[in-house]
């Protein structure tokens, strides 16, 4: 079986994920979130809410760009299973 290539873009877009992710659990269980906590303590109070809602929408963008290395990755699968089958 090939090995299949992470690019840099696709450890981002994870890492995203995670975070945004771990950010919900502490919002669950907590009730605090701990994004807009950390950000408020950088910055001050409007740039603090620029920054908080930009890191929102690049966890929003990371979770719709995910699907596509998943799909690289089922297109490169179904390749290699049609040229096995035709060997």
């Amino acid at each position: 079986m090939a090995r299949v290539q992470v690019a840099t873009l696709d450890w981002l877009a994870v890492s995203l994920l995670v975070i945004g992710a771990l950010n919900w659990a502490v919002i669950g269980v907590l009730e605090l979130n701990a994004l807009e906590a950390g950000i408020d303590m950088i910055f001050q109070a409007g740039p603090a809410e620029v920054v908080t809602r930009t890191i929102y929408v690049l966890i929003g963008a990371a979770g719709l760009y995910v699907f596509y290395p998943l799909y690289r990755i089922r297109r490169r699968r179904s390749t290699e299973a049609t040229a096995v089958s035709t060997e």
